[in-house]
């Protein structure tokens, strides 16, 4: 697992404590590290594997919970931490926010209110109609996610 990859999987979490309205040092917490991560000039699992845990500890921004995680990360592939929050929300919030012009709380609303998981859920969405009638949204940003999206797959 790369660096890149790490600091997406924390950007992730910023977004999902964010929705669920955990408080706001916790989402800068993981957003800072997510940040130092994917720009950090060495990659951690490198540190980590010539290192252990006391070589994590000196990359800037990573306290020790999130030592820890970046150890699960490197040793399983996968953190539990995630995965339970990601379960707390609707399929392809995730997916969804990831578009340009689609942040976390609009991804949320497109998902629950429309029950959309994918991008081409999201396509099939915006060509109906259906996210410009969403509280909150109309006919301007429903056309502005769909040019991005189009944009995006090209």
């Amino acid at each position: 697992m790369n660096n890149e990859e790490i600091a997406q999987v924390f950007n992730n979490i910023g977004d999902l404590l964010g929705l669920k309205g955990e408080i706001i040092f916790k989402i800068r917490a993981y957003s800072k590290a997510a940040r130092t991560i994917e720009h950090y000039p060495m990659e951690l699992a490198q540190i980590f594997k010539e290192e252990g845990e006391a070589g994590l500890s000196n990359v800037p921004s990573v306290g020790p919970a999130i030592n820890k995680k970046i150890q699960e990360l490197l040793s399983t592939g996968g953190l539990e931490y995630y995965e339970k929050l990601k379960a707390e929300f609707p399929d392809g919030v995730i997916a969804l926010k990831d578009v340009p012009g689609v942040g976390p709380k609009t991804a949320y609303k497109i998902s629950k209110e429309l029950g959309v998981n994918d991008l081409e859920g999201l396509e099939a969405a915006l060509k109906e109609g259906a996210v410009a009638g969403l509280p909150g949204l109309g006919e301007k940003a429903a056309a502005n996610i769909l040019h991005h999206l189009q944009t995006l797959r090209t």
